[in-house]
């Protein structure tokens, strides 16, 4: 019994310290209840941009798919989802990473990419070294040339 309870007490401290709770709402972010950020629709359900507090616009990300070659038991194609982020105003160029509209702004904060409410060029580098991954090349074929003598 001691056991368990220890187990529920260990399970609630980790999923509070390190789970944070994030809102998008009417134009707000929010981290666990206080407001972060900013955020526009560009095109609704797939591109949006990201401002501070200071509406200072700092990054747009758009979600991509892209067909993985295989097929469902119904015969309808698979697909893999990811985003693809652009850091505005800056010689950073677009990447792609996995993720969800909330792990983003989750790995914003994390690695320090907005402090004290300004965006950090230096932070937005290592972002990108830390984050980036090459979805869409996993599943980019060649050309097939098909000849009939």
């Amino acid at each position: 019994m001691k056991k368990l309870i220890l187990s529920i007490l260990f399970i609630s401290f980790l999923t509070l310290s390190f789970g944070q709770k994030v809102k998008f709402k009417k134009g707000n972010i929010k981290v666990d209840g206080i407001e972060w950020g900013l955020y526009e629709t560009i095109t609704f359900g797939s591109k949006y941009s990201y401002s501070t507090l200071g509406e200072e616009e700092y990054l747009v990300m758009s979600f991509e798919k892209v067909n993985t070659g295989e097929y469902w038991d119904n015969g309808k194609p698979k697909f893999d989802a990811y985003i693809v982020v652009k850091f505005l105003g800056t010689d950073i160029e677009k990447f792609e990473m996995d993720g969800t509209r909330k792990s983003l702004v989750r790995a914003l904060i994390k690695s320090d990419v907005i402090v004290d409410g300004k965006f950090n060029l230096e932070n937005a580098l290592k972002f990108k070294e830390k984050y980036e991954e090459s979805i869409s090349s996993k599943y980019t074929r060649g050309t097939t040339i098909i000849i009939n003598n």
